[in-house]
Parts: structure tokens; sequence; C-alpha cells
């Protein structure tokens, strides 16, 4: 069975080059824009992983992680935020709701499909 990634994200460009890379290392991968329809597919997908942004149209990728880690069943599932907040504050924040690995914005393909395998 392929390994599943859902990408939240709001800047489709990255989004899209994040979605071929995983492609070609062989994940299934699904995108979404917006917190809200990304914790429904996260709900109904059930995906291996998940990579989210924090700074999202309808509120904060943070939230959204820890809407991840408060789910029975699938609150287990290995998050990777991915943003241009560079600061400690925010890195903290960012591990005290839920997330497994922060990356800051910009980066390679490269060093995420390295996170995405580890």
């Amino acid at each position: 069975m392929k390994k599943s990634v859902l990408i939240v994200e709001d800047n489709n460009e990255l989004a899209l080059v994040l979605k071929f890379a995983l492609a070609e290392a062989g994940y299934d991968v699904t995108v979404s824009d917006l917190i809200s329809s990304g914790f429904n597919i996260f709900q109904n997908s059930r995906p291996s992983l998940v990579i989210v942004d924090i700074n999202l149209p309808d509120g904060s990728g943070l939230e959204l992680c820890k809407k991840i880690r408060a789910h029975k069943q699938l609150g287990a599932t290995p998050i990777i935020i991915l943003t241009g907040h560079a600061d400690m504050d925010t890195k903290i924040l960012g591990f005290s709701s839920g997330a497994d690995q922060y990356l800051n914005k910009p980066t390679t393909s490269g060093e995420i499909l390295m996170w995405v395998n580890a």
C-alpha cells in the first residue's frame, strides 16, 4: 500500500512543487488550502503524514495540529510544519501544538523528502 501525504498549504505554486516531488517519490498526495477542508480530508483519507503551513486563509495551522492530535483514532499521524516563521517562539508553539518536525521556508523538495522519508 502506498503511503499518503496531505499537504495543507495556501501557496499554490509551493503546493504543486511539493505534490510533484512527493508523487515522484511514490507517495499519494492530496492538497488543501484551508484548515476546514484539510481536516475533512484528513479524517476521510487517513494520510500517513500531514505537512501544514501556519498561516492559512481560515486560521492557524497550529490549530489544525491540535485537532489532529486530539483525534481518537488518527492522533498519532506525523505532522511536519512548513512555514516562513523562523522565530524560536513560533517553533516552540509548533512543537507544543503537536508537530513532529518544523521546517522553515524557503527549503528544498530534497529536504522535505528527507523528513517525509524519516
